[in-house]
């Protein structure tokens, strides 16, 4: 490992030590997570918004449809509030 210089150490906001493979790759996949969980989010948002690809259903059944995105949509939203990331959407 290259020690780092004055200027840099002066830049450095922290420095991460992994003892295991996967703890490592869980920190370099949390961008991707984030994205990934943010994907779901508008994809919940446009089922219970415009009831995209519900053309098909109608009345009561549409209404389920509608209610089950809804409780998926806040369940997400409670549990990465659980992980304080309410404000990763």
């Amino acid at each position: 490992m290259t020690p780092l210089l004055d200027d840099e150490k002066e830049k450095l906001i922290a420095k991460l030590y992994f003892y295991d493979e996967e703890s490592l790759r869980m920190a370099l996949n949390g961008p991707e997570l984030s994205l990934a969980m943010i994907d779901l989010q508008q994809w919940l948002r446009n089922k219970v918004r415009y009831e995209s690809g519900l053309e098909d259903k109608k009345g009561k059944e549409l209404e389920h449809y509608v209610d089950a995105y809804c409780t998926v949509r806040e369940e997400l939203f409670d549990i990465l509030r659980s992980y304080g990331l309410d404000d990763a959407l």
